[in-house]
């Protein structure tokens, strides 16, 4: 009976699994239409069941529309968190030049940063487009201050398409003090260059974050880290750390880092964006998926392992001319080394795959900082070995040794038991 609306309810749920959507969310979508239905005690049997069907399909066609944020959250509990309890603004800006409209759909914001969510539409189907010299100023024109801006890669499409979604995500280095603002940016693809200024305002209330104060040291194989505070707002949780200058080993990264309540559910580190802001040489801060929106009774910092090298092999030296490594952390990862143009191609392996970016500064033989143009990396699969790049502006012309200090490097020191920080 009433086969065909039973159908077209079984393609929207099978839609909505296909985006891996929490059951109990069709679950209560399901049952919330068909309360409504019943609610309605003058309709006939099949009145009831066409009503109750309309509601839900709405409620699902609904959850198809959201796969925008969906898709483009789905790797930020805390980002999907805000939507949740919505802690998202509408803001439906726009501005089209040359047959192509960019809208500022919404944002999530919070008084250090706000995650913008955007559409662009074509009058022509376009196989890729680009965002550049993206700029967020102030309602005067001013403007602000980042501490970190990133939006995406390219939108490709082999064949074509006239529709493309992304979010741009800034974050401040300062408290945000305005709520009127003015997006520059500019619109790459083939055949086109265009600059848009869209301005925007936000209307709702932002919320504060939520500090915890820790103090709390903790040692391990000798090296003394101690956790000053926790900071978390909608946006992001920030773990502010500092280092005994006594530490024998530089601690260069905390891959396992992150917050776990009493029933265990975890928020991880960022996996796009500004993961980690080095204060000086003993103090960072590192970024979490933030857990802002859910209160657990009780909530605890924890990591097992620490990416870590001796502070006496923190760097790797190079002669041009030889092409050849003259200093690197022992063990001798590097397994061979060219330059090629303005570039210095470093392999290393065989093993496994190591996505990082190795290098920070770069110096000349005479500790003179220079300028690096661009880092690349590079996994060869069937080799197994991994491929780092350095783009160095002049490099044909320096003399040799050239020194490149690590920011990255696979040693780690590995934590028997879990370290476990009690923040609430």
């Amino acid at each position: 009976m009433y086969e065909r609306e039973e159908e077209q309810l079984k393609k929207y749920k099978e839609q909505i699994e296909r985006l891996n959507i929490p059951n109990n969310s069709l679950d209560q979508a399901i049952q919330k239409g068909f309360k409504k239905a019943k609610q309605q005690k003058s309709l006939t049997g099949r009145n009831k069941l066409l009503v109750g069907f309309a509601i839900v399909a709405i409620v699902l066609i609904g959850c198809v529309a959201s796969i925008t944020f969906y898709e483009l959250t789905k790797e930020n509990k805390g980002l999907m968190s805000a939507i949740e309890h919505d802690y998202f603004e509408e803001i439906g800006a726009s501005e089209k030049k040359n047959g192509l409209r960019v809208t500022i759909d919404g944002a999530i914001a919070d008084t250090n940063g706000i995650v913008l969510f955007y559409t662009i539409k074509s009058d022509t189907k376009e196989k890729e487009l680009f965002m550049e010299n993206v700029q967020l100023r102030n309602g005067q024109g001013e403007q602000l201050q980042e501490a970190s801006v990133s939006y995406g890669e390219p939108h490709y499409s082999e064949k074509g398409q006239k529709k493309y979604r992304g979010k741009i995500e800034y974050f401040f280095t300062d408290k945000l003090s305005t709520t009127d603002f003015n997006l520059h940016f500019e619109i790459v693809g083939q055949g086109r260059k265009d600059t848009f200024h869209i301005p925007f305002s936000l209307h709702n209330e932002l919320k504060k974050d939520v500090v915890y104060a820790m103090n709390k040291v903790v040692e391990t194989n000798g090296q003394k880290i101690t956790i000053s505070k926790v900071v978390i707002s909608p946006l992001r949780a920030a773990v502010h750390m500092k280092y005994d200058p006594e530490n024998t080993k530089k601690l260069v990264d905390f891959p396992d880092l992150h917050l776990v309540n009493e029933d265990g559910e975890i928020w991880g580190k960022l996996v796009n964006g500004l993961t980690t802001r080095h204060i000086d040489e003993h103090e960072k801060i590192i970024y979490l998926q933030s857990n802002y929106f859910k209160d657990p009774e009780k909530l605890y910092l924890s990591f097992k392992r620490i990416q870590a090298i001796n502070k006496s092999e923190s760097s790797v030296v190079v002669d041009l001319k030889e092409e050849k490594v003259i200093k690197q952390p022992s063990g001798n990862k590097f397994s061979e080394f060219q330059v090629i143009g303005n570039e210095l191609l470093f392999t290393m392996g065989p093993q496994d795959e190591f996505p990082f970016g190795l290098f920070g500064k770069v110096m000349d033989s005479n500790n003179k900082e220079l300028n690096v143009r661009s880092m690349g990396y590079h996994f060869n699969t069937e080799e197994k070995v991994n491929k780092y790049s350095v783009t160095i502006e002049g490099l044909s012309v320096l003399q040799s040794p050239i020194t490149l200090e690590l920011e990255f490097y696979p040693k780690w020191i590995w934590i028997d038991e879990d370290i476990q920080l009690r923040i609430k």
